[in-house]
């Protein structure tokens, strides 16, 4: 188990998450806990990375925290990280499981139900999906993708990785997409299929990309232009 002390790894790094962010990462970990009360830290952690690597690529930002350190199993998220490190919270209580005389790990039991009221409707999607996505998945296996990008190849253990470096190009991000299933191809044609699902608010756009943010997820996509559907 790695035990980091952020204070000793980089002094010159201060955590200042916005409290809105803050009060999404609890609740986002209520809510996944809820959802699958046998999902262990290593697991929580990737929850929270994957959730703000597509946010950020999607919408334009992270949407639970803002400093990410490396560490051997991949990158985590420091306020989800200080929020597990002790036994017990106003949120959360730990329990350790062995498996072996030499290996543990641990699971969690949340105090409180989420509120889900903080996030929008899209953002809910995305908590819901991301949780789909990583509950049949080994811990070992959700590790090996996350070291599939270079946002955590081009740094050493304990460098913190800054927020830009979650930037991914059009392939990698396409390839995300595709596995976590964020995308709905539909005949145009068939309307009483898809129509009561278009779900996209033109007047949000990503900051870096200019492309607009959709309303709820999967997108709607027409499966012969391959194009999505406004």
């Amino acid at each position: 188990m790695v035990k980091l002390d952020f204070n000793v790894s980089d002094k010159l790094v201060e955590n200042k998450l916005a409290e809105d962010k803050k009060k999404k990462q609890e609740n986002a970990l209520l809510y996944v806990i809820n959802r699958d009360p046998s999902i262990n830290r290593t697991k929580l952690m990737k929850y929270i990375f994957f959730i703000d690597l597509y946010s950020y690529n999607k919408f334009g930002d992270t949407i639970l925290d803002d400093l990410y350190v490396r560490l051997p199993n991949g990158p985590v998220p420091q306020y989800g990280f200080d929020l597990t490190d002790g036994a017990t919270n106003e949120l959360l209580t730990r329990e350790q499981k062995e498996e072996n005389d030499t290996f543990y790990y641990f699971i969690y039991h949340s105090k409180k139900a989420p509120d889900l009221s903080v996030f929008s409707a899209v953002e809910r999607d995305l908590l819901r999906i991301i949780s789909d996505w990583i509950r049949p998945q080994k811990a070992g296996d959700l590790s090996d993708k996350t070291h599939c990008y270079d946002l955590w190849k081009e740094f050493k253990n304990s460098q913190y990785i800054p927020k830009e470096r979650f930037q991914l190009d059009s392939g990698t991000m396409e390839k995300l997409e595709k596995e976590l299933h964020t995308k709905l191809y539909v005949d145009v044609n068939n309307r009483d299929a898809w129509w009561n699902k278009i779900r996209c608010d033109s007047n949000k756009k990503n900051p870096r990309t200019n492309e607009p943010i959709p309303m709820r997820l999967p997108e709607l996509i027409d499966v012969e232009t391959n194009k999505r559907i406004n």
